[in-house]
């Protein structure tokens, strides 16, 4: 995702967090709540196949969006679909865009 990044941003996505509150084991049970609302850039990543063709394990995607509050452990609401954040890029050589790396929610 080199050169500009304005003309690639053509989706909206919603950044959103799950809430502190602990159910009786301590397991997380608060809601996902919006943390923010951005323009992205996903594509997918290259995934492996079989030999039949069958996509083995859930669908990864790399997602560029302006800099803002996302983390690992959140979730990127996009179109009818979810994507569970498992890492995030910040690069100080383009400090006007993040990379997260996800992978859709069964």
């Amino acid at each position: 995702m080199s050169g500009g990044l304005a003309g690639t941003l053509r989706e909206r996505v919603t950044v959103l967090r799950q809430g502190a509150e602990r159910d009786a084991l301590g397991g997380a049970a608060g809601d996902w709540v919006e943390v923010a609302r951005v323009w992205a850039a996903p594509r997918p990543e290259r995934s492996v196949a079989s030999k039949d063709g069958a996509v083995r394990g859930a669908l990864r995607w790399t997602v560029a969006l302006r800099p803002c509050p996302v983390a690992v452990g959140d979730r990127l609401a996009r179109g009818d679909g979810l994507l569970a954040v498992t890492a995030v890029e910040r690069d100080p050589a383009t400090p006007d865009r993040i990379l997260v790396h996800a992978e859709e929610v069964a």
